[in-house]
């Protein structure tokens, strides 16, 4: 987005559901988007090609971050304990921009029990 002429420079296709959650790496040209299709995507803004590509099992769209250095970036997403969608758990990955290949170093479960009359959470933030 060029937004001295507001005009589209670079369109980034990917995704096959709208996308949920963008964050601009602090540390580089990277960025992430996330999307209804259960995807997280990482990209370069130099390409148009995502540089790499995380699949979630979540009911619910993932949400992203970065950390505030660019060193590591969270996944957040909803899982159901059964086909019914009630009580889902949320979990937070945390990866290595670097190496994504690798999976995530380290996950966090909520393990409170689900309250039915709140949604979960779709935004996810690092504390400075």
């Amino acid at each position: 987005l060029d937004v001295h002429d507001f005009r589209y420079t670079t369109y980034f296709k990917a995704h096959r559901a709208p996308v949920s959650s963008l964050r601009l790496s602090p540390a580089d040209d990277t960025f992430l988007s996330a999307a209804h299709d259960g995807t997280v995507r990482v990209w370069d803004h130099r390409t148009t090609r995502p540089l790499g590509v995380l699949h979630t099992p979540g009911d619910a769209a993932p949400a992203v971050a970065y950390d505030a250095s660019g060193a590591c970036f969270a996944v957040m997403y909803s899982v159901s304990e059964n086909s019914t969608g009630m009580n889902p758990r949320q979990l937070v990955k945390l990866f290595d921009p670097r190496n994504i290949e690798l999976g995530p170093f380290l996950t966090f479960e909520d393990k409170e029990p689900a309250n039915a009359n709140v949604a979960p959470a779709d935004v996810i933030e690092f504390t400075p």
